[in-house]
């Protein structure tokens, strides 16, 4: 991006996504893109659900989702695609499961985290450890979003994705006093990272200044479960080669693409976050031609 442009976000259209779309290989193999998903809890199952579901209908080659062994048997009847790897527990993950989920991310291209996973402690003190020791691009999301140790350095690429009411968390009861596009760059300085603002003409931004503005979607995103798919879906894209701040753009644009193309269809109301992963695929389609 011009430095001229340095903190004033463009618009990211039809061709900035024809720009951004990672190319499939004609021998493409399904380990070549292998996405880890730490989410769910004995609460918010279908969230890592949604997660996944928004990974492979990206174009994730393997989804791979780590959850409590108490929930393996559910996961896998609602979603037989996805390879399940149960960690023994009961309701929540912990940081007793943090070697195991390093040694799961050493065969991944890139890993979400957070969506379902609660807020218990233990929960919370793996969050924070895998910030500082996932050696793979990752988004950072939902739950996730109450554990960043945002001083401390990341082990690999981060991409943050919070609604308004979490980036005040994040930041504090300020953050949006100066405005959205102020608040998305101080986020990505705060975590020299990625920073993605949910909401109308979702935010994207870099440390340096860098910034999009989606160009896509409209109120009937505002259904639950639609930002567990977006993140699924950055995930899927940064697993495919795509840099995390183009991946995290060009997933916005599709996620609201899909949700535009239905609402065309539906109207403004009833749209399920299931829905939204499945129209996916077509939206990615747009950006190919």
């Amino acid at each position: 991006m011009d430095k001229a442009a340095a903190g004033q976000p463009q618009s990211f259209d039809g061709a900035a996504a024809k720009r951004a779309l990672p190319p499939t290989a004609l021998d493409a193999h399904k380990r070549q893109s292998e996405v880890l998903i730490v989410a769910g809890s004995r609460e918010y199952l279908g969230a890592a659900l949604l997660c996944a579901r928004g990974a492979f209908r990206s174009g994730a080659g393997m989804v791979r989702l780590a959850l409590p062994q108490a929930l393996a048997q559910s996961a896998v009847m609602a979603l037989p695609e996805a390879v399940i790897a149960p960690l023994p527990a009961e309701d929540a993950l912990g940081l007793e499961h943090l070697e195991a989920l390093l040694a799961l991310a050493a065969s991944a291209h890139a890993a979400a985290v957070g969506p379902g996973l609660g807020r218990h402690e233990g929960t919370l003190a793996l969050v924070a450890a895998l910030w500082k020791r996932l050696s793979i691009p990752a988004v950072f999301d939902a739950d996730a979003l109450f554990a960043l140790p945002l001083a401390e350095a990341a082990g690999a690429a981060r991409v943050l994705t919070p609604h308004e009411g979490e980036l005040k968390r994040l930041l504090g009861p300020q953050a949006l006093n100066e405005g959205r596009v102020a608040a998305v760059l101080a986020l990505a300085k705060a975590g020299r990272c990625v920073a993605l603002l949910k909401g109308p003409a979702t935010l994207v931004a870099l440390p340096d200044g860098a910034m999009t503005q989606n160009s896509s979607g409209n109120p009937a995103l505002a259904t639950a479960g639609s930002g567990d798919v977006l993140s699924g879906a950055i995930a899927a894209l940064m697993a495919q080669g795509a840099a995390p701040f183009a991946a995290a753009g060009l997933a916005a644009w599709a996620h609201g693409l899909a949700a535009d193309a239905w609402v065309r269809t539906h109207g403004p109301r009833g749209l399920l976050a299931s829905e939204l992963a499945d129209a996916l695929p077509a939206a990615f389609a747009q950006a190919a031609l």
